[in-house]
């Protein structure tokens, strides 16, 4: 288990953060620690606004849609979405929406946001994270 999820495994279990949205292994982990007693939902969600990077962009934007809908929350009728469509169509997604999306939940002008694993790990580890005002909410 990569580090980064070794660490969000401890803050979840020290109560440091409220919510993770855990890998596979990364959750049995928490379930095996905590006797079956974690919940996962992503109820909180609802009614919040969520920002979301290009359309085309797989982990920014088409997995987060996709698997929010399979748990029960529609990103048109459930949440105030903003999307930022840029670079769209550049055989590949760039990474620039990402960078929005960030900066606009530590902005405090979307409630949570949605980047890949990459990007995130990448920001952590350069300090381009405030993580008195962004903290992670799934993965």
């Amino acid at each position: 288990m990569p580090r980064l999820y070794e660490a969000q495994v401890e803050a979840l279990l020290s109560r440091s953060i409220d919510i993770a949205w855990n890998t596979n292994l990364a959750y049995v982990r928490v379930h095996r620690r905590t006797g079956g007693r974690c919940n996962t939902s992503i109820w909180d969600l609802r009614g919040k606004r969520l920002a979301f990077g290009s359309r085309d962009s797989g982990q920014a934007a088409i997995l987060p849609e996709y698997f929010l809908a399979i748990n029960g929350i529609d990103v048109q009728k459930d949440v105030r979405l903003t999307r930022f469509d840029l670079d769209v169509g550049k055989h590949g997604d760039t990474g620039t929406s990402e960078v929005a999306v960030l900066e606009t939940v530590t902005k405090g002008e979307a409630d949570a946001g949605a980047v890949g694993d990459t990007y995130w790990a990448r920001t952590l580890a350069a300090g381009g994270v405030d993580r008195n005002k962004v903290k992670l909410f799934s993965t």
